[in-house]
């Protein structure tokens, strides 16, 4: 088999990485998507475990008022040219992944592959409380930049449900972690993702990453927060966790997002004197993966969705509904897992760590 394979962020990476050690027997040929100047996916990557897999970087940004560059559009006649037996991705609102999907779709029923979306964050578990007025119009841009490029455009259906999980109609299969806490509302095929032994997968992703252990100085009985970089004001989470400081007495360390703006970091640094914090490109799985009796604490960090053994993981977005507004546009009140608990209130976190001490 042969796999073609698009990754933008570092968490796709990792989920990917795993999908490639089950699979030894099948080729991928895997792209890591850039975007200009982004942080994203910059790490000195180690990729000399895989055999079965290449590895090359691919500029999917486009200009929504222009057109493909000669690249992009050499890329995409790939698809035209190579046989795959399967195609994977993760963001089904990137631009540059509709022009190939619409490629894939013109292709005849026997070179065509079986396309596959993989989860990004907490897009399939999230259902947004409306369609909002900038949704619209950077749909209207995408539709007019499709056609633009020669792609057909949206259809009425695809135009209108295209805020909902897997919605473009060529998807086969989407691949998730908590299948049970997914509304299946178009009859997907639905596969769930399965993780391979932890110890190997940890070994594999320390080496992948550049991972060293000086960037954890505290691995035992830790309070761990991940920050996530959403548009609002960060004093209330500043205020949340100077409160929990003074209520448990316990240092925090603080694993900051790639894309925590710098004014949000300073807020951070004044939770207390002694805040540990952690600027790194290194996914934060991998932090957790190497902590033991610990708490971890995130807005609705996706890296609580792999089940470290060492850590109880803990969501704030019920804590912060009132006072983050983009957490009010989503429909997200459970949890999608057992291993993560969906927080009430302070008290209920309090009572968790000092259990974890």
């Amino acid at each position: 088999m042969r796999v073609l394979a698009i990754v933008n962020t570092e968490y796709h990476l990792l989920l990917l990485i795993n999908e490639v050690m089950k699979n030894p027997d099948c080729t991928f040929e895997i792209y890591l998507s850039k975007k200009g100047h982004s942080k994203r996916l910059c790490l000195d990557f180690n990729f000399d475990d895989f055999p079965n897999a290449s590895f090359r970087n691919l500029e999917s940004k486009v200009d929504l008022n222009g057109k493909l560059s000669k690249t992009q559009k050499s890329f995409l006649d790939k698809i035209n040219s190579t046989v795959y037996s399967e195609f994977i991705f993760f963001q089904q609102q990137d631009p540059f992944i509709q022009a190939l999907l619409r490629c894939i779709e013109l292709l005849r029923p026997e070179n065509r592959p079986v396309v596959s979306l993989y989860q990004d964050g907490l897009k399939p578990y999230n259902k947004m409380k409306g369609y909002s007025l900038g949704m619209v119009k950077y749909d209207l841009r995408v539709d007019k930049w499709l056609r633009r490029n020669g792609f057909r455009g949206y259809r009425l259906f695809e135009f209108m449900n295209s805020k909902r999980y897997g919605y473009n109609r060529i998807i086969d299969h989407l691949y998730l972690t908590f299948p049970k806490a997914y509304d299946n509302w178009n009859e997907k095929i639905i596969k769930t993702i399965e993780f391979i032994e932890h110890d190997t997968f940890k070994r594999a992703l320390e080496k992948l990453f550049g991972w060293k252990s000086s960037l954890l100085p505290v691995k035992s009985n830790v309070l761990m927060y991940l920050s996530q970089p959403i548009r609002s004001d960060s004093q209330a989470e500043v205020n949340f966790l100077r409160s929990l400081v003074a209520s448990t007495r316990k240092r925090i360390i603080l694993k900051l997002h790639p894309l925590t703006s710098d004014e949000q970091i300073q807020n951070f640094m004044t939770v207390s004197d002694d805040i540990e914090i952690i600027k790194s490109q290194i996914p934060a799985e991998i932090f957790l993966m190497n902590l033991s009796h610990s708490v971890a604490l995130s807005l609705n960090s996706t890296s609580f969705f792999y089940d470290s053994p060492g850590v109880k993981c803990v969501y704030l977005s019920n804590i912060f509904r009132d006072r983050i507004k983009r957490l009010r546009r989503y429909k997200f009140n459970s949890s999608p897992s057992e291993h993560i608990l969906m927080a009430k209130d302070k008290n209920e976190i309090i009572s968790l760590i000092n259990s974890h001490s």
